[in-house]
């Protein structure tokens, strides 16, 4: 899947928060108009500490019961 499907679908707004390879921001979904935080991360396909932590991430908010959290989606990109 690339970026330009997901921003076909979400109207980006604000910058949340950034780190080293990290960017969340603010989106709003051009047909629900539900808003949602979409966490970008930079990472190597051949970087397996990278790759272990964000499964570890995924794996952790999936496993919380807040309201505040609606949904986890997984979504992979890939840009050349």
């Amino acid at each position: 899947m690339s970026t330009a499907l997901i921003t076909t679908e979400y109207a980006f707004q604000k910058k949340l928060g950034f780190g080293a390879n990290r960017e969340v921001r603010l989106a709003r979904h051009k047909i629900t108009h539900q808003e949602a935080a979409i966490k970008k991360i930079k990472t190597n396909a051949r970087d397996n500490e990278l790759n272990e932590m964000i499964f570890n991430e995924i794996t952790i908010l999936a496993k919380c019961v807040r309201v505040s959290i609606i949904l986890i989606e997984y979504r992979i990109t890939q840009t050349l």
